[in-house]
């Protein structure tokens, strides 16, 4: 004899099954079975959706703009608080004549946090006050609106490697400032010049100042024809036109004669 497991139905048993299901009294009963599942899922359905429409869902304004990517139109829309966000992005990608490529490649930030296509304004972080309505204070809110960076993980990169780069030259420039010595005061000489006939002229020169500036200054300050060849002396030395005051032993207050020469 044949295992248990191993014996077939007979053609008789299956006729049976057929007339079973040939039955219109279990018909019946599975008909009522359906329905009363259907009818569950419904009344389920019904509550969720109940459930979901007495939540508030106000319309929020958004401003969107770019300060990394160039040439870019700054943008005004509205989006309800439980709308997805790949919309307005996507809507703003349009608005600037953006391709595929590009518009694959933006998405936008809200307080240097990254939002993603499937984000709504809850799972963003917006709050809603007790009436329903969202609190739009802080940073990331202007004139009511909530505002929205629009980037690029490239160009979002190089940014903050260029604040970075900014942030250390200010560090590095202001310990220099401590560690550089106070420059020295640039050394002034004061000197006297003297010319028969004339007013003496009084100057201030530096140690690089040659004889032939301080000579030209003379010539402008007391109207000297250009025809007038002047000379300057120094305790009885003639002063050479291409020296300069520190190669000679001309010291602050020092009286420079003057002399001139047709």
């Amino acid at each position: 004899m044949s295992p248990l497991g191993m014996l077939k139905p007979s053609e008789d048993d299956v006729d049976d099954d057929d007339d079973d299901e040939d039955d219109p009294e279990l018909r019946e009963l599975a008909r009522r079975a359906r329905e009363r599942a259907r009818a569950r899922q419904q009344e389920a359905e019904g509550q969720s959706a109940e459930a979901l429409s007495n939540e508030p869902n106000p319309i929020i304004s958004i401003f969107i703009h770019s300060e990394t990517i160039p040439d870019t139109r700054e943008l005004f829309v509205k989006r309800r608080y439980r709308q997805r966000l790949r919309e307005v992005r996507l809507g703003w990608c349009k608005a600037n004549n953006f391709g595929p490529v590009l518009t694959s490649q933006v998405f936008f930030t809200w307080r240097g946090r990254r939002l993603f296509d499937s984000a709504d304004f809850r799972s963003v972080g917006v709050k809603l006050d007790e009436f329903g309505g969202p609190m739009m204070e802080g940073e990331g809110f202007n004139d009511d609106r909530i505002v929205f960076l629009a980037t690029t993980q490239e160009l979002e990169t190089k940014a903050r490697e260029a604040e970075e780069r900014r942030r250390r030259e200010e560090e590095a420039a202001a310990g220099g400032d401590e560690d550089e010595p106070e420059a020295a005061p640039e050394e002034r000489i004061h000197v006297v010049l003297k010319a028969k006939g004339y007013e003496e002229f009084k100057l201030v020169v530096k140690p690089i100042s040659t004889f032939a500036q301080i000579a030209n200054a003379f010539r402008k300050e007391r109207d000297i024809p250009a025809n007038k060849e002047i000379i300057l002396m120094f305790d009885g030395d003639c002063l050479e036109p291409e020296d300069t005051m520190a190669q000679s032993e001309i010291e602050d207050l020092d009286n420079i004669e003057v002399y001139l020469k047709d």
